[in-house]
């Protein structure tokens, strides 16, 4: 028998990491962890932003395939997430990685979600996808807020009317139109 050879070429070999922990295509469980599951941003003033890795741990380049920002968001609610940093290259050499960050805006209160895509050249797993949340809240504030396109009327006497029930509005009583939001 002659001398025989064997050559293993590996091929892309794409892992996602959110948070350091290695995210499995097709994982439909947002967790805390791997920062797939946003937690709660309120929903008037707040955003966060998480930052994930595209590895590849193959022997030649992986490539994002996908035109820019060459990450997909999609689901019930892919408006409240962003793309906020795009890779900083589509051709990933062996080994190496890249990074993209995903901005989660709540545009309502309660849980929203959606899911991630990544276009590549990796044989079994491409697309790459998983499923992220956020759940968005309410201010744990307690407010009042005046309705500012209503105008009150001024310089009431008050005291005509504080020996009887008031059954009307008729004469010279200021009616006030508020909102009262209670974040606890």
């Amino acid at each position: 028998m002659d001398d025989v050879e064997v050559y293993c070429v590996n091929g892309p070999e794409i892992d996602v990491k959110g948070n350091g922990v290695s995210i499995v295509s097709g994982d439909a469980t947002p967790t805390t962890a791997d920062h797939t599951d946003f937690g709660n941003v309120d929903v008037t003033s707040g955003t966060l932003v998480r930052t994930f890795t595209i590895e590849n741990t193959g022997s030649i380049a992986l490539n994002l395939t996908d035109p820019s920002p060459y990450i997909v968001i999609s689901g019930t609610n892919a408006s409240d997430f962003s793309v906020t940093s795009v890779p900083a290259t589509t051709s990933i050499s062996a080994p190496g990685s890249t990074t993209f960050k995903i901005t989660f805006d709540p545009s309502a209160s309660g849980v929203r979600r959606a899911i991630i895509s990544i276009a590549n050249n990796d044989p079994d797993e491409n697309p790459y996808t998983f499923a992220i949340q956020g759940t968005g809240s309410n201010s744990n504030l307690s407010d009042i807020i005046r309705d500012a396109s209503y105008i009150e009327s001024s310089n009431h006497d008050y005291t005509l009317y504080q020996a009887a029930t008031i059954t009307s509005t008729s004469n010279s009583i200021g009616v006030f139109k508020f909102l009262i939001r209670d974040g606890g």
